[in-house]
């Protein structure tokens, strides 16, 4: 175990609980193992964030988006006024397919806050993981991707042709291709080539594109890189705890942390 006053934080978003909006059920409880196989290795305290999914009172956006704000603005005054044992400044921030998404556009929103203000009004993730993110929502709306072919309209509650132009704007402030990049914050990005609800070559070019912009814009990171998993690893693989995909996600972000040392 390690020393109580070291733990590094590990900060998972995951959609609130509503059996009838579950893709699977076994999904949700593969997912759910990666909290505790994190908090029993000794090395890690995780924290589960819940937002609002696209269909809930409020959720979609922006008010899911907003959620991760709030509850990372809200950790932070949590772990001060109770002093607990977790050092934010070594924050890792990880998120899968939606979560994912919301992962990259809280680091960008919490770096130019940082980088506008000169103080830092959120906390700043030290680490991104983004596991089969929904990089582009336009493309997501373009390619009908998940399995009604309207997860990206049904966040949005608009199609990007809507209002004249207008709701293109809100896709690419949701979107991290269009949002996001160059990237501020050292980022993992971690995509299958058997996945056909987030399709790996989405991934594989937001990666390109960011390792491109930060070619060309040295004041930001060129800490990016991409773990291709093979071509049978689909959607969910890589959020559990006990499949071999994990284990490479937890060699790479181990490596990170220690290299902090």
């Amino acid at each position: 175990m390690a020393d109580i006053s070291t733990f590094d934080l590990l900060i998972i978003p995951y959609a609130e609980e509503d059996p009838d909006q579950f893709i699977a059920c076994t999904s949700q409880e593969s997912y759910l193992t990666l909290a505790p196989s994190l908090v029993d290795s000794g090395a890690y305290a995780a924290v589960e964030v819940e937002y609002r999914r696209r269909d809930s009172p409020g959720g979609g956006y922006p008010g899911t988006m907003d959620d991760i704000e709030l509850c990372l603005q809200q950790l932070a005054v949590f772990v001060q006024k109770h002093t607990l044992p977790l050092d934010l400044e070594r924050l890792i921030l990880l998120g899968h397919s939606a979560g994912g998404q919301l992962a990259l556009l809280y680091a960008d929103s919490a770096s130019k806050a940082s980088a506008e203000s000169g103080v830092r009004p959120l906390p700043i993730p030290k680490l991104v993981i983004a596991i089969a993110p929904v990089v582009d929502l336009v493309a997501a709306y373009e390619r009908k991707l998940s399995d009604e072919g309207d997860a990206a309209e049904r966040f949005m509650k608009c199609k990007p042709s809507d209002e004249d132009g207008k709701c293109l704007e809100r896709y690419m402030d949701a979107s991290p291709r269009h949002r996001c990049i160059p990237l501020r914050l050292p980022t993992l990005l971690v995509t299958g080539k058997g996945d056909t609800d987030v399709p790996f070559d989405m991934v594989l070019a937001f990666s390109d594109a960011a390792t491109a912009a930060a070619a060309s814009n040295p004041e930001f990171t060129n800490d990016i890189s991409i773990l291709l998993c093979n071509d049978k690893t689909d959607h969910y693989g890589p959020v559990n705890a006990e499949s071999t995909e994990w284990a490479k996600i937890r060699a790479a972000m181990d490596a990170a942390v220690a290299s902090w040392a």
